[in-house]
């Protein structure tokens, strides 16, 4: 031990290098501290045990345990007093994890790697969680509060895993953030706060932190517990996969959520070594809650807060036997029986591995639970208010269960072809937001009844129309506020009542516009709403169907782009099948066992309502592009009668094509809208479909825009969305067995007049509604969820790199129809190159992918996600570029 204690408090001298240890193995300095260290000490104590107080045979040279001045060898010892510095290194850095302060977690380098799990429990130390004693951070909500997974700084925060209570947990957290605001009399109706989901890693979600003004908390549940419920919520309910233990260790081997998911979710540090990771959850929560001790965790939590035990009482989000709302439909969530074979599987060296060191975190995060209790709350205060919490939750039970509605309850509303219900809608909820915090207002009444609000006071309801109306809340609230109905306030900056409709910002419920107003009052009217970004780390990728280059197959999992005619969808879906490319190629550098060239994915034109109608919600993205539908209306009649058609371009002529075709008037309700359409039905209907359904809208007129935007909520490198253009005027294009040419857009004469007319713009109103939403919904997205500067810089990066594109690859790259195709004799058009003869990924879509990969790698676009393997060379198209771009890589 003195050893040890010497080189601890010599390290300097480490960095010498070994002739020197040999030569002059202890400085004069150290000598003299060495000889203070062992006043007391016995003589006799050598620092390696000996029989005697005679010379140590060590093969050759000798020590003699009486020669204080130090050790006198030749080089052949320098071995054996590595190996004494060797262990001692180690001994002084297990020495330092267990040398912290009683309230910290302890310090450790576990860089070499030698500290294992068992090493951790033993080594590093539990947490007394502090008391927080000034007013609770609250700060105005953002506008989409409800939907909001952008990066935060201030408020209340909850870093959310999934599948460990986080819906009951959220639920907690939103009462505390709706019950602050009201005591502290602000004039909006909750704090600032983050409740969801979010990137997968809190320190991307949480980078920035304001800890004199953020609370910020998490829920952890037993590592193999969590697991089973994530295999049955994510592959059984919702995957309908049978819940055998063959379909378990294939969820093990596929999903990356399952190993080690907290200490790399969870921690702060970027770092490979788990015991810094575990080390760092423990230090930068303000508090960690634990699902199997759920009252417990949220008692600690208001007495730790200083809140009142009215603030945390609770309804259980999820319950087996019952219904769950996330993914788009009401999914029953089914009870977890034995499964043969399982229990082999959990025991196996394979499953501890991968959650040892989340049994670290689990384990260290219930002694700090025992300790908080223990230090910092006192346990008879605990037990006191424990018991009260207690009593009230079963009179919970007793009061509200029967009479409170979740979105899914009963299973939601009945849908005609599907086999879920649809949940209801936000407003008709007893919920705070989606399926947390429900019953808000019963739940005030047990704590009036039991008297639970102290010492803080009842709430004054100031907004009592800001959260969901449902049967009971609205009783409740009657009977509590003096104001009718009709005149209850969101807090969001409009009145909220019974015929009034919700405008919440960032409300993507589509709830609440009134039958019969026109599309100025509907504008005016509709939520204001944002696309959520990807939170896992992989976007879904599964196995290409084997006909993926025709497309043209009903999908219910994977990536799909939703190709209405004339908005430039040939080059979208190039993006499209760019990213599906890139994923399949990323993933399959990580899981050799999901190795194929391309994501399963459906680019081609067809009708939302028939191709996507049994989606599944958590293994797919569906997006599409809409123009400006007067501008789409001169570009297709161009494409199929003046290109195709050989029709003279002239303004009678298209006067007699819109009024005879059927695919102009409102045109994207029947392609983009999954519900079908019946055209004599208000159009606000399919308005909210439209909106609820897509995961991203992008703009033609803002393609580069909507590119950039996609990439940074989808968590893609910019690599990924370069494009060439697949058709621009005076060039070719290949549809309809022949190469065209593309005439240029012209409004020739008459056509203005037409389009003007009463007739064109009844034709197209609700067109122009949704183009518009989707303009302000591309804004509000990356205003409120990406960031104005992080997209401005993207963009400006973005343009560049698209710049260098049309500058290198245009002039190179091979198209269906490049130079008209491959002349016909007898035939007018040109017949268009096959397809192994082009540049393109399939088709006219996606051509120059080599060029843009080597564009990206030129300029850094690839990002943290790396370059590319190029398993599959041959699989798309080998034109003379893309050949020549391979061969070099």
């Amino acid at each position: 031990s003195k050893r040890a204690l010497y080189i601890k408090d010599t390290r300097a001298t480490m960095a010498d290098p070994p002739e020197t240890f040999a030569e002059n193995p202890l400085p004069e300095e150290a000598e003299a501290e060495l000889e203070e260290d062992l006043e007391g000490e016995s003589e006799a104590e050598p620092f390696i045990d000996s029989p005697s107080d005679g010379p140590l045979e060590i093969d050759g040279p000798t020590y003699s345990s009486n020669n204080k001045k130090g050790v006198s060898c030749t080089w052949r010892c320098l071995p054996v007093l590595l190996l004494v510095i060797a262990g001692a290194v180690y001994y002084v850095h297990y020495s330092d994890a267990v040398s912290g302060d009683d309230n910290d977690a302890g310090t450790w380098n576990n860089e070499s790697g030698l500290m294992t799990p068992e090493d951790a429990l033993r080594v590093l130390k539990p947490r007394a969680f502090l008391a927080f004693h000034d007013d609770l951070p609250c700060f105005p909500p953002k506008r989409n509060w409800k939907n909001d997974r952008t990066p935060a700084k201030e408020g209340f925060l909850l870093a959310k895993p999934i599948k460990v209570g986080g819906s009951t947990a959220a639920g907690v957290h939103t009462r505390i953030a709706r019950n602050v605001a009201d005591r502290q009399g602000q004039d909006f109706p909750i704090c600032n706060l983050r409740w969801d989901h979010g990137s997968g890693k809190n320190r991307k979600d949480f980078p920035n932190r304001d800890k004199e003004n953020s609370v910020l908390w998490t829920i952890l549940r037993d590592p193999t517990t969590r697991i089973i419920s994530q295999f049955y919520h994510f592959h059984v309910s919702r995957g309908k996969a049978n819940a055998t233990a063959a379909a378990f260790q294939s969820m093990l081997k596929s999903d990356v959520r399952t190993g080690d998911y907290y200490f790399q979710r969870e921690s702060f540090l970027d770092s490979a070594d788990p015991v810094l990771n575990v080390q760092n959850i423990i230090e930068e929560l303000d508090f960690i809650a634990i699902t199997e001790r759920m009252d417990e965790s949220v008692v600690a939590l208001a007495l730790l807060w200083g809140l009142p035990l009215a603030d945390v009482l609770y309804m259980s989000a999820k319950t087996n036997g019952g219904y769950d709302g996330g993914g788009g439909g009401c999914h029953l969530i089914p009870k977890k029986e034995p499964i043969p074979g399982l229990q082999k599987i959990l025991d196996s060296e394979y499953f501890h591995k991968l959650v040892q060191w989340d049994n670290v975190v689990y384990d260290l995060a219930n002694r700090s639970l025992d300790k908080t209790i223990d230090e910092t709350i006192g346990r008879a205060k605990f037990n006191a208010a424990l018991k009260t919490f207690k009593a009230a939750m079963k009179r919970v039970d007793e009061k509200c269960a029967k009479e409170v509605k979740f979105p899914c309850s009963n299973g939601g509303t009945p849908q005609e072809k599907s086999p879920y219900g649809k949940p209801f809608t936000y407003k008709e909820t007893d919920c705070l937001v989606r399926d947390s915090g429900c019953g808000f207002m019963c739940l005030d009444d047990v704590a009036t009844e039991l008297d639970l609000w102290k010492p803080a006071g009842e709430l004054h309801y100031k907004y009592p129309a800001a959260f969901g109306l449902g049967q009971s809340t609205r009783q409740r609230l009657k009977a509590r506020v003096d104001d009718p109905p009709e005149m209850w306030k969101t807090g969001f900056g409009q009145p909220q009542g019974q015929n009034i409709p919700s405008v919440t910002p960032g409300n993507n419920d589509g709830q609440g516009l009134v039958p019969g107003l026109g599309p100025s009052e509907v504008l005016e009217k509709f939520p204001i709403r944002t696309y959520e970004p990807y939170e896992l780390d992989w976007l879904p990728c599964f196995i290409p169907h084997e006909n993926w280059r025709q497309s043209h197959y009903q999908m219910t999992s994977g990536l799909v782009f939703s190709k209405p005619t004339k908005v430039g969808g040939s080059t979208a879906a190039g993006v499209l099948l760019r990213i599906a490319r890139n994923v399949a190629d990323r993933l399959g550098q990580k899981m050799p066992q999901r190795d194929f060239p391309i994501c399963d994915l459906r680019w081609e034109h067809g009708k939302q309502s028939k191709l996507f109608s049994k989606r599944n919600y958590d293994k797919s993205l569906v997006w599409t592009v809409f123009r400006d539908p007067t501008t789409r209306a001169v570009s297709q009649f161009y494409h199929f009668q003046v290109s195709r058609g050989l029709m003279n371009a002239t303004g009678a002529n298209f006067e007699k094509y819109v009024r005879n075709t059927k695919f102009l008037r409102n045109y994207y309700f029947g392609q983009a809208s999954i519900a079908p359409i019946d055209r004599t039905e208000d159009p606000q209907r399919h308005l909210n479909a439209i909106f609820d359904e897509f995961d991203f809208i992008g703009l033609t007129e803002r393609m580069d825009e909507s590119f950039v935007a996609l990439a940074l909520l989808w968590n893609l490198p910019l690599g990924d969305v370069l494009y060439l253009s697949a058709k621009t005027h005076g060039g070719y294009d290949g549809g309809g067995g022949g190469c065209h040419l593309i005439p240029p857009g012209v409004r020739v004469p008459g056509m203005q007049e037409f389009l003007d007319s009463d007739f064109f713009q009844e034709l197209i109103k609700w067109d122009k509604v949704v183009h518009q939403l989707a303009n302000r919904t591309l804004d509000a997205t990356i205003d409120n969820v990406i960031g104005r500067k992080r997209f401005d810089e993207a963009y400006a990066t973005y343009k560049h790199a698209m710049k260098v594109a049309a500058d290198t690859c245009s002039q190179e790259i091979i198209m269906p129809c490049s130079n008209g195709g491959i002349p016909t004799p007898g035939k007018e058009y040109g017949k268009p190159y096959s397809y192994k003869q082009t540049d393109c990924i399939v088709r006219d879509s996606g051509c120059g992918f080599m060029c843009l990969d080597d564009i990206a790698s030129d300029l850094g676009l690839w990002g943290d996600k790396g370059e590319l393997s190029y398993r599959y060379p041959d699989y798309f198209g080998m034109g003379n570029s893309t050949r020549k771009r391979l061969d070099a890589r």
